[in-house]
């Protein structure tokens, strides 16, 4: 039985078609993270962010480097 991420229903990688380009990408990001069981999930910077801050910028993909205060950070230096 596959165990999906909490955020599985709202996550952009998963629902919004088109929003990763690259297919291959899309289905790593899905099949380790959001499918990948709990210990997987809990990885994703994604789900971390939310988890931190209450919200996820589009730009921040599972595996992007850094803290969740880091992409916040990003994110409100790009709409100032």
């Amino acid at each position: 039985m596959l165990v999906y991420c909490i955020n599985h229903n709202t996550c952009p990688i998963v629902n919004i078609p088109g929003f990763i380009d690259e297919e291959e990408k899309k289905d790593y990001y899905v099949n380790n993270y959001c499918r990948g069981g709990k210990d997987n999930w809990t990885k994703c910077k994604r789900y971390l962010t939310k988890v931190d801050h209450y919200f996820c910028p589009d730009f921040v993909m599972p595996d992007t480097p850094g803290t969740t205060d880091e992409m916040i950070d990003i994110f409100d230096e790009d709409i100032e």
